[in-house]
């Protein structure tokens, strides 16, 4: 569905936004460390960029 295109640009934005948290925070698991409960895509990279 997300191929059509009158597929919204917002649900283009959140899909974008959730696949780069998931990343940042599978980075942080990968460092052995819990990542925080937080949504922030700045946050969780200046804590993945610490590690």
């Amino acid at each position: 569905m997300s191929l059509d295109p009158s597929y919204p640009d917002e649900d283009w934005g959140f899909t974008a936004q959730q696949a780069l948290e998931k990343l940042l925070k599978t980075w942080i698991v990968l460092s052995d460390r819990l990542p925080p409960r937080i949504h922030d895509l700045a946050d969780l990279a200046e804590i993945q960029q610490k590690l």
